[in-house]
């Protein structure tokens, strides 16, 4: 029979390898065993069910919160740190290991995080008109007269990290071959791109059969094996993000494209869990998260529900008035048009 040491430890490397990120495999495998180094003394194979028990809020905040942050560790990374060794102690209940210790006790009490405040840096706030203009000046970016049609392929690529929300790893490996034609059980038929992501998760993305076709003009090569866009290069993605910024005194980098797509995408439905499926992820507190909050006053919950309405005044605008709203607000644009075509006043482009 296993002795508990060893069975903590066979827990803990488990854990680590069922990773598919060597990345994440190398930060948890510091993570923990420097969390129980700094608390007890002591290496991971010799802790034991006492020193589980004997651990407090005070220790962990004197000796481990504090103590990262006087060595110049941002809050934001003591938070993930206290994620991820929470993660390891579900690990460990799940497993049976030092029974009738309180793990849920350990997890919401010991390891809590709400008094952190988070310094956590979120580049600018990617609009969907700042959208359009990256997509607009990619289009008429001056490449070589050898890479001239880069322009609108490098467009493309941002326009399909929008509507994808993908990260731009796993964009960078979609294959044709994951560009699937299918029904979704309704009897609709379309196409949908399997994007393979972080931890081996698998995110399904319907596209336009429009947009599929523009992919396919002018980045199909030869063989469905090969890489969307393989004649890309991510690195050059990312310095072409920086040149913009430069040139605009904007703050994004890639993950900006999600961020803002997430947002956009919630500011025309309102629909949290659509855009939990949308974003990919796990949480719903992961998507507020990246829900840019609007800083306007006027456009907060309070003040739009105090404020009183008289919707007949909509027939003094004239055409050209409605329409420049609409203009400034794309997401009402979606709105209109989305419904128009639900109710079959106009017919849509797929």
């Amino acid at each position: 029979m296993l002795s508990t040491t060893t069975k903590i430890n066979e827990v803990f490397n488990y854990w680590i390898e069922s990773s598919n990120s060597e990345g994440t495999k190398k930060a948890y495998g510091r993570i923990v065993p420097q969390f129980f180094q700094m608390l007890l003394g002591k290496d991971l194979q010799d802790v034991t069910k006492d020193d589980l028990e004997s651990l407090v809020p005070l220790t962990v905040n004197k000796k481990y919160k504090e103590e990262l942050s006087k060595s110049g560790i941002k809050n934001s990374t003591i938070i993930n740190n206290l994620t991820v060794i929470s993660g390891f102690f579900k690990q460990l209940e799940i497993n049976r290991v030092f029974e009738g210790v309180n793990y849920a006790w350990i997890r919401e009490v010991l390891l809590n995080t709400k008094r952190i405040k988070s310094d956590k840096v979120h580049r600018g706030n990617m609009s969907f008109k700042d959208y359009e203009d990256i997509k607009d000046w990619l289009s008429k970016y001056s490449f070589s007269e050898r890479y001239v049609e880069k322009s609108e392929q490098y467009a493309l690529l941002i326009e399909f990290m929008w509507v994808t929300a993908s990260r731009i790893s796993a964009v960078f490996n979609v294959r044709w071959s994951d560009i699937r034609y299918e029904e979704d059980g309704i009897g609709n038929y379309g196409y949908v791109v399997y994007v393979y992501d972080k931890g081996g998760k698998v995110n399904k993305k319907p596209i336009s059969t429009e947009f599929y076709n523009r992919l396919k003009n002018s980045l199909f090569k030869e063989d469905v094996i090969d890489k969307v866009f393989s004649n890309l290069s991510q690195i050059g993605f990312t310095k072409l993000i920086k040149e913009y910024c430069e040139l605009t005194g904007k703050e994004f980098t890639p993950h900006s494209i999600k961020r803002g797509s997430v947002t956009f995408l919630y500011s025309i439905t309102h629909d949290l869990v659509l855009t939990q499926r949308f974003a990919d992820h796990d949480d719903p507190k992961t998507t507020v998260g990246y829900i840019q909050s609007e800083p306007d006053h006027t456009q907060q919950g309070s003040y739009i529900l105090s404020k009183k309405l008289d919707f007949k005044k909509i027939d003094q605008l004239t055409k050209e008035q409605l329409m420049s709203i609409i203009d400034e607000h794309q997401d009402l644009a979606y709105r209109i048009l989305s419904e128009a075509e639900r109710k079959n006043i106009i017919k849509g482009n797929d």
